[in-house]
C-alpha cells in the first residue's frame, strides 16, 4: 500500500503534510521532553479523522530517534472487555511500566481513540500525570471540551487541501503517474480531507475523472428514489448487468471504490456532483449481482464483520424504464451488451 510505503517512518523524504501542524506538534513535544514541564510528560490534541496526526508523530519520533509506542488495551493478556473485572487503568499502568524500563534512549506512547469509564476516569489523569514516559493523547471527540483534562490541548479541525495535493504529486511522480492537475485536485477534494483516501484513491483508481459525464445522475435518479432514498435493486442489477466488461475505464473506476455510496448523490454540491455521483454509482455496482446495497447507517459501520441482509422485493423492471436505462448508458458511450436468445 502506497500509504504505507510513502508514510513518514518509510520514506523521511516525503513532503510534510501540514507545516503548521508539524510546528506545533513539535513544540508540544519539546515542552513534553523538558523537566520543568508544569503538565508533565503529556500533551494532547484532537483533529479531523485524516488529517495527519499520527503521519505528524510518527516523522516527529523518526527525526528525534523516539521509538513510537501505540497503547492498545485489548492486545493485553488480561483484557476482558465484558468482565466486570477488567481495569483500563490497570492495563495503562502496567504498560507504561514496562515502557519506563525498556533500554531505549526515549519512547513515545500514543493513546488514541480509547474510551473511559466513568469510575476509572480521575485515576485515568492521575497515570497520565505521573508517567515517567512520554505519552501524546489524541482526544476523542466526546472529551474535546472537558474541563477536567489539566493537560494543554491542540486543536487539528481544518483539512488542509495544499498538503494533501502536494504528497499525491510526490507519490504520482515517483510512481511515474501522468495524471492533470485537475484530476489530482478531484481526489484530494473528494477526500474529505483524509490523506489515506486520497493516497489510496490515487494508488487503486488513476483514472481521469473528468472523463466520466452527467450522466451519471440521470442513471442514478432511476436506481435511487430522491424523497426516501429506497433503491430500486432490479435497476441497479439490470445497469451492471449491460455495462461492457471491456470497457477499462469503467472497471478500474468499479474496482478502486470503497468510500462512497449512492447515496452521497443526494448529499453532494452541484459543483461536486459529477465526481461524486461517478464514485458512488460504482461503489455500490461494484457489489455482487442481487447484492442488496447497504444503508447509510451501515455504510457509516463498514468495519462490522456481517450485517443481515435486507429480502430483495420481487420486482421487474417495465419496458420503459429498461429504454431510459439504455439511453442513459449511451449518452455516456457505453456500448450495452445485448442479451443473447435462447434457441430452445
Amino acid at each position: 500500500m502506497w500509504s504505507e510505503i510513502y508514510s513518514p517512518e518509510n520514506d523521511p523524504d516525503a513532503p510534510i503534510i501540514n507545516q503548521k501542524y508539524y510546528n506545533q506538534l513539535g513544540c508540544l513535544l519539546d515542552q513534553a521532553k523538558s523537566n520543568n514541564n508544569p503538565f508533565g510528560k503529556v500533551f494532547c490534541f484532537s483533529g479531523h479523522a485524516g488529517v495527519g496526526k499520527t503521519t505528524i508523530l510518527k516523522r516527529l519520533c523518526a527525526e528525534e530517534s523516539i521509538q513510537y509506542l501505540q497503547f492498545a488495551p485489548e492486545d493485553a493478556e488480561f483484557y476482558d472487555s465484558n468482565s466486570n473485572n477488567f481495569s483500563l487503568t490497570e492495563i495503562l499502568e502496567n504498560f507504561l511500566m514496562r515502557a519506563s524500563l525498556s533500554k531505549q534512549n526515549s519512547r513515545l506512547v500514543v493513546i488514541d481513540g480509547i474510551e473511559i469509564p466513568d469510575n476509572e476516569y480521575f485515576k485515568f489523569i492521575k497515570i497520565l500525570r505521573k508517567s515517567k514516559v512520554l505519552i501524546a493523547w489524541i482526544l476523542p471527540s466526546s472529551l474535546i471540551k472537558d474541563p477536567h483534562i489539566p493537560f494543554p490541548i491542540q486543536y487539528f479541525n481544518e483539512p488542509q487541501y495544499s498538503g494533501i495535493n502536494k504528497i499525491l504529486k510526490y507519490i504520482s511522480e515517483k510512481n511515474q503517474i501522468d495524471i492533470s492537475t485537475k484530476d489530482l485536485m478531484n481526489i484530494v477534494r473528494t477526500s474529505n480531507g483524509d490523506i489515506r483516501t486520497a493516497i489510496n484513491s490515487l494508488q487503486f483508481g488513476n483514472f481521469i475523472f473528468t472523463d466520466f459525464p452527467s450522466n451519471f445522475r440521470e442513471i442514478a435518479a432511476h436506481i435511487i428514489k430522491g424523497d426516501t432514498r429506497e433503491v430500486n435493486y432490479k435497476a441497479l442489477e439490470y445497469v451492471h448487468g449491460i455495462l461492457p466488461q471491456s470497457n477499462e475505464d469503467f472497471l478500474g473506476l468499479v474496482n478502486s471504490i470503497e468510500y462512497f455510496s449512492v447515496y452521497d448523490v443526494f448529499l453532494e454540491e452541484e459543483k461536486q456532483l459529477q465526481t461524486s455521483l461517478a464514485l458512488s454509482l460504482a461503489g455500490e455496482m461494484k457489489k455482487p449481482r442481487f447484492s442488496p446495497v447497504l444503508s447509510i447507517e451501515e455504510q457509516m459501520c463498514r468495519n462490522l464483520k456481517s450485517i443481515p441482509p435486507p429480502e430483495l422485493e420481487e420486482e421487474e423492471l417495465d419496458e420503459r424504464e429498461i429504454m431510459e436505462l439504455r439511453e442513459s448508458l449511451e449518452l455516456m458511450e457505453f456500448d450495452p451488451i445485448e442479451e443473447e436468445e435462447n434457441d430452445f
